[in-house]
């Protein structure tokens, strides 16, 4: 699909994308919005809208945070929040700019690459918290030294990335190519800014597993592994964690990054995503025509198993991660989440700890379960 074509009609995938970011606006500019302000900025914005012209339009992220910024502003909150948007293509930024006319005092439209205007955009959100969205066609533009920069910031920084598996698969199948087909090397080069790894052999080496889907998991979990090395070594604390965007028909799209240096944030983002990977698995089981059910589907496990189940696991997993410690229940949740991103939620949470205390594995608590703030020791 070309890029023209992308924004013509909002696909299902694409819905529960900014749905995800939407919540987490709204969730996190009360939480950030101490100072009075968080800024969003778009580093992708493209026009602000799907759909063809003349017909209805489908608010895309520019417009919903716009959207969002003004409605804070007219209900008079203590939080504000303003938006700043990016756009390379000159036609697509001149419908951005109309499309955001209405918000033009809460909005900020930057035409070019989105690495050209980081100095723009570090010295227009100064130290106020940002929730910055990067949105690619693919993973171009996204170079590794202008996230380097937005997480070195002075103020709090909170990131969501489409990142595209598949097409780091596919650039990296030009590495045998280097030297014999021309351009291979610009296309494999592309990763290496992607990743902020300039050693070709080093970076190929590093995206290599058994299968294809392996391999596809390793690009993503490389990702994920620099975010948080990059936040921790900025910030003293990183978290980074992707979840899969999916199609009806199961197939895996993109991932969705989020990544910042607090643990409440990572929370936030799980508990969001939970919720949004719910109603996709509802929505899965509405799609199935009847001959696609299977005589296992007559014995799927009820809602009290599932919950059961990854209790189960859940306590294992703080074991493994917490084991001879004294942590805050969000630190614990923020260290269990890992590959269970968007798979838990408080209630599981607070069944395996309550587990956990009456097999003795937590020897002492100083307040109740639910409370984030209370402290939970582990017997070595």
């Amino acid at each position: 699909m070309t890029e023209p074509m992308f924004f013509e009609e909002i696909k299902e995938w694409s819905e529960r994308k900014l749905n995800i970011l939407k919540k987490y606006l709204e969730g996190a500019t009360k939480i950030l919005g101490g100072r009075g302000l968080v800024y969003y900025v778009d580093g992708f914005a493209g026009r602000g809208w799907y759909g063809k012209e003349g017909e209805p339009q489908t608010p895309g992220s520019p417009l919903q945070a716009a959207q969002l910024a003004q409605q804070y502003q007219a209900e008079a909150k203590p939080y504000q929040m303003r938006c700043i948007n990016v756009e390379s293509d000159p036609q697509r930024f001149q419908e951005l700019v109309r499309a955001t006319t209405p918000y033009a005092h809460l909005v900020t439209n930057l035409p070019g690459a989105f690495a050209s205007n980081i100095p723009r955009i570090l010295k227009d959100t100064g130290n106020y918290p940002v929730i910055c969205f990067l949105d690619p066609f693919g993973v171009d533009g996204m170079d590794w030294p202008d996230v380097q920069r937005l997480i070195a910031r002075q103020g709090i920084t909170d990131l969501w990335i489409r990142f595209d598996a598949n097409e780091v698969r596919r650039r990296d199948g030009y590495y045998s190519q280097i030297g014999t087909t021309v351009g291979a090397d610009k296309q494999f080069d592309i990763l290496t800014r992607v990743y902020g790894i300039s050693n070709r052999d080093i970076l190929h080496q590093q995206l290599q597993a058994p299968s294809q889907e392996a391999r596809k998991q390793r690009a993503v979990d490389l990702y994920l592994e620099r975010l948080r090395e990059t936040f921790r070594r900025a910030k003293k604390q990183g978290y980074a964690e992707a979840y899969r965007i999916g199609s009806l028909k199961e197939q895996t799209k993109y991932y969705l990054v989020f990544a910042g240096a607090s643990a409440k944030g990572l929370v936030l983002a799980n508990d969001i995503v939970y919720g949004i990977e719910e109603n996709y698995q509802r929505e899965l089981e509405r799609y199935k025509s009847p001959d696609q059910v299977s005589m296992f589907d007559l014995f799927d496990p009820t809602g009290e198993e599932l919950f059961k189940s990854k209790v189960a696991d859940l306590k294992n997993v703080i074991w493994q991660v917490c084991k001879g410690e004294s942590l805050t229940r969000r630190e614990i949740q923020a260290r269990a989440i890992g590959r269970r991103f968007g798979i838990i939620k408080g209630p599981h949470m607070t069944q395996a700890l309550k587990e956990l205390k009456n097999e003795g594995v937590i020897v002492h608590s100083n307040g109740i379960l639910s409370d984030d703030q209370t402290v939970f020791q582990f017997r070595p």
